[in-house]
């Protein structure tokens, strides 16, 4: 994390994730699936969405909600409607902030042994450019938010995977 604290903005922000066919939505007598989902993202993205990404997305969906309540332990509470869906797909947490989704996968970190580095920014991915896979990170250590180019330079290799968390 960029920030001195884990979480950056997304530990504040609006506590919910766009899922499409779950078992709430069920329970609730919601019609939803994943085809509907990438139409709403795409008609929402005013042509600007990566169809494959958007499709990706929302094929993914109900296995990442289930992921974050059932491995990492995210409580959620309702389903609800928000703008740029045709029906209601929101899963509101029970905190009603992203802490609901932070505080668990930090959680599971340690409980793990993966560290989270803070006060590191990413400054560039590093790309086999023969295949176009992510072979590791730049980074900055030690970054100061406030003064752009601080922090040392240095560079991390994926060994087994990359793990990126953008929001801030």
């Amino acid at each position: 994390d960029k920030m001195p604290t884990y979480g950056g903005n997304s530990i504040i922000n609006g506590g919910a994730i766009a899922a499409a066919g779950t078992d709430m939505q069920k329970k609730a007598g919601i019609k939803d699936n994943a085809d509907l989902l990438y139409s709403d993202i795409m008609k929402a993205g005013g042509g600007l969405a990566h169809p494959q990404l958007a499709r990706h997305i929302a094929d993914e969906s109900v296995a990442n909600y289930e992921w974050l309540r059932d491995k990492i332990g995210v409580k959620f509470k309702a389903v609800t409607y928000h703008g740029g869906h045709s029906v209601p797909r929101s899963h509101a947490v029970v905190e009603n902030t992203g802490a609901g989704f932070i505080n668990p996968m930090y959680k599971k970190c340690q409980e793990y042994g993966v560290p989270v580095q803070l006060r590191t920014i990413v400054d560039e991915l590093v790309i086999d450019p023969g295949t176009g896979a992510v072979l590791g990170v730049k980074v900055r250590e030690n970054y100061r938010f406030g003064r752009e180019k601080s922090g040392k330079v240095a560079y991390y290799r994926a060994t087994k995977g990359v793990l990126l968390a953008a929001g801030g």
